[in-house]
């Protein structure tokens, strides 16, 4: 259940699936490729926080907070 909830650390390759079709019945085959999408979906999110967590370590840091610059109680 750790591949499916995402705990495991095993990537499904292209290769994996191709050699998974001679062995696994459909529906198996199947939901090995659901685990490969998701896992390909969870590295594309990765990789969006990644870079905005960037962009925002980037910007800003040298303002302070609206409140104390406009002459604000903070």
């Amino acid at each position: 259940m750790s591949l499916i909830n995402g705990g495991g650390n095993a990537r499904v390759t292209n290769d994996a699936i191709t050699q998974a079709q001679s062995v696994l019945s459909a529906p198996q085959l199947s939901a090995l490729q659901q685990i490969q999408q998701q896992q390909q979906a969870q590295q594309q999110m990765q990789q969006l926080m990644r870079a905005a967590n960037q962009g925002a370590a980037g910007t800003g840091s040298t303002t302070p907070p609206a409140s104390t610059a406009a002459g604000g109680k903070g």
